[in-house]
């Protein structure tokens, strides 16, 4: 018996493990589809409706359990905060994106998981083992390397990235302090959510010129639904 939930903990640390590579891999991809996006219109625009497409998603997987779990869950206010910081974060990541080179803009943030790994100790409680933070250092290196990090110049852009990469880790921290009271679902679902209500103020207000083609390609940034 106990050899057979070993290999179920096994099983799910590489599933899980695999669902944040093919996330990281998802990221350069939303990116390069947002930089051209926000090029031509409102960073609240493109988040309305990439918020839209991934509040509709997790619904329809979701379905009746997912809208009375959100009704009845006592971390509302809790996951709303989470929601005002991951709003924040997107929000400065995509302004940024606007102004710097895309390389740059992820190297930035990939300064996130240095912080988490930082953060896990004294917040959570978790001890980061040697090889992971050999792991952390030498992947920031390489993508350092890559991008010519080294090269760019301190700018307005390159701190709100920075800013950013700040927001992630504050809620990447804060979804795993609840992940065992709340399922990622349900908390990707209430995030979205608050973010439909949020950007569509300034849409109301100010109209939209997108067409169905964009808004098709702002659909396509929501790829990677979960944050």
């Amino acid at each position: 018996m106990s050899s057979r939930l070993g290999l179920h903990a096994s099983a799910a640390l590489w599933f899980a493990v695999g669902l944040m590579v093919l996330a990281n891999i998802l990221l350069p991809m939303q990116d390069a589809l947002a930089k051209g996006l926000i090029s031509d219109f409102p960073v609240w625009e493109v988040m309305f409706v990439r918020s839209v497409t991934v509040f509709v998603l997790t619904l329809a997987i979701g379905r009746t359990w997912l809208v009375g779990r959100i009704v009845k869950t006592p971390l509302k206010r809790f996951m709303a905060i989470r929601a005002l910081v991951m709003l924040a974060g997107w929000i400065t990541a995509y302004t940024a994106l606007r102004h710097i080179p895309l390389g740059q803009s992820i190297t930035l943030y990939f300064v996130a998981p240095i912080l988490v790994s930082l953060a896990a100790g004294p917040l959570l409680g978790e001890r980061p083992p040697l090889l992971q933070w050999i792991a952390v250092i030498v992947g920031f290196a390489g993508v350092v390397l890559a991008s010519g990090l080294a090269g760019f110049e301190i700018s307005w852009p390159v701190g709100l990235a920075l800013f950013s990469a700040c927001l992630w880790a504050i809620s990447l921290l804060m979804l795993r302090s609840m992940s065992n009271e709340e399922s990622s679902l349900v908390q990707v679902a209430f995030a979205n959510g608050l973010f439909v209500v949020f950007t569509a103020i300034p849409l109301i207000f100010n109209g939209s010129s997108a067409t169905a083609n964009d808004i098709m390609w702002m659909m396509l940034v929501s790829i990677r639904l979960i944050k």
